[in-house]
């Protein structure tokens, strides 16, 4: 997950904790099998050299979406104005380059905040799955990557069957339903 820029001066500890709501929405939001969300380890670990995670705002968050084959991104700012802290989210598109949709919560203090992106954040992940139609890879969560994992089109094949014929059956990602005559007969790998 790509930390979400700290311009309040909030302790670290409390960005980490809005960031995995933050996320953690994405995951109640994106649930299901069709999406997984990876850490914030594998992401440091596909970073351009000398740049961290916090550098990674706008177009280097783009490029690092690209460098993943990702679809999209989001990354989350936080600031502090008067007596109140505000959240920009910010969903984009990595290969339009696109900023595609925009999330702004506003609270008194960290616990208010948590409660607004609870209560809003599912906005921001649906225009994300809306957009992802018919896409394979999607980039969420405060920057969370999300790959999304939907069902290949069926291939249908016809054979003249001998008597007696031995066929096997693969693909990749594994779990594919073969059937025959419409009736399922097993899941892939089998024979």
């Amino acid at each position: 997950v790509l930390p979400i820029t700290n311009s309040a001066d909030l302790p670290r500890k409390q960005v980490l904790f809005l960031t995995q709501v933050v996320r953690q929405e994405g995951i109640n939001s994106l649930s299901g099998d069709s999406f997984q969300i990876l850490t914030q380890e594998n992401l440091e670990a596909l970073l351009p050299p000398g740049k961290t995670l916090a550098d990674c705002i706008d177009q280097c968050a783009i490029k690092t979406g690209k460098n993943l084959k990702a679809h999209y991104v989001i990354t989350g700012q936080l600031q502090k104005a008067m007596q109140s802290y505000r959240l920009t989210l910010g969903l984009y598109g990595t290969r339009s380059g696109r900023y595609l949709e925009g999330l702004t919560v506003a609270a008194s203090d960290i616990l208010e905040l948590e409660a607004e992106i609870k209560r809003r954040g599912r906005a921001l992940y649906a225009a994300l799955q809306t957009d992802a139609e018919g896409s394979r890879f999607a980039l969420g969560g405060s920057g969370a990557i999300v790959v999304e994992t939907k069902p290949p089109e069926p291939v249908v094949m016809t054979k003249q069957l001998q008597e007696q014929e031995f066929v096997a059956f693969t693909s990749a990602p594994s779990g594919a339903e073969v059937r025959v005559d419409g009736h399922s007969v097993c899941r892939t790998p089998c024979q």
